[in-house]
C-alpha cells in the first residue's frame, strides 16, 4: 500500500472512531439520568423558591420565572419517564406543584409539596444520592478557587470580586 493508500485508511479510521465517538455522546439518557434531573430541578424549586415569592407577591420576576419553568419541567419530565404503577400519583403531584408555583403559595407549601415529589421520584425511580466514593477535598477547594470564588468569594461569603456585577445577587 503506498503513502496515499496508508493515509486514507489513517483517515477513514478517524472519521469511523468520531463517528463511534459521536454515537456515544449522542446516546438517549437513561431512565435513570432523567429521574435525577426531575430530582435535582425540584430540590432546586424547594429550595431557591422562598426567594422568588414572600406572602403571594413576587419578589423577583427572574426568579419566580425560574421556578415556574422548573416545576413545569419537572411535570413534562415525569410524564416521558416510564409510567409504572406510581406514575399517575407522580403526575398528580406534579400537576399540584406547579399549580402552587402558578398560584405564588407560600414557600414552604411549596417547599414541602416539592420534597415530597422528589422523594416520590426517588422512591420510584431507584438512584444513589450520595457519591460513590468520599470527594477529595483538596481537588473540590482547587475547583472553588478555579470555578466559585471570582463570585462567591474566598469563603463563600458571595463577596468575590464578581459579585457586585451579577443580577440577582
Amino acid at each position: 500500500m503506498d503513502s496515499l493508500g496508508r493515509c486514507r485508511v489513517l483517515v477513514m479510521s478517524v472519521l469511523m472512531a468520531a463517528g463511534a465517538a459521536s454515537a456515544v455522546l449522542a446516546a438517549e439518557p437513561t431512565v435513570e439520568d432523567k429521574a435525577k434531573q426531575v430530582w435535582r430541578l425540584l430540590d432546586y424549586v424547594a429550595v431557591d423558591y422562598g426567594g422568588a415569592i414572600a406572602n403571594g407577591a413576587v419578589l423577583k420576576a427572574s426568579e419566580y420565572a425560574e421556578m415556574q419553568e422548573f416545576a413545569a419541567t419537572a411535570e413534562r419530565q415525569l410524564a416521558e419517564l416510564p409510567s409504572g404503577a406510581s406514575g399517575a400519583s407522580l403526575q398528580a403531584q406534579a400537576a399540584r406543584l406547579r399549580q402552587a408555583v402558578a398560584d405564588k403559595a407560600d414557600p414552604a407549601a411549596v417547599a414541602q409539596l416539592a420534597h415530597a415529589l422528589a422523594g416520590a421520584v426517588l422512591k420510584a425511580y431507584p438512584f444513589p444520592i450520595t457519591p460513590a466514593q468520599v470527594p477529595d477535598l483538596r481537588r473540590g477547594a482547587q475547583l472553588f478557587q478555579a470555578q466559585c470564588a471570582a463570585c462567591h468569594g474566598a469563603q463563600g461569603h458571595g463577596d468575590g470580586p464578581a459579585a457586585a456585577s451579577l443580577d440577582p445577587k
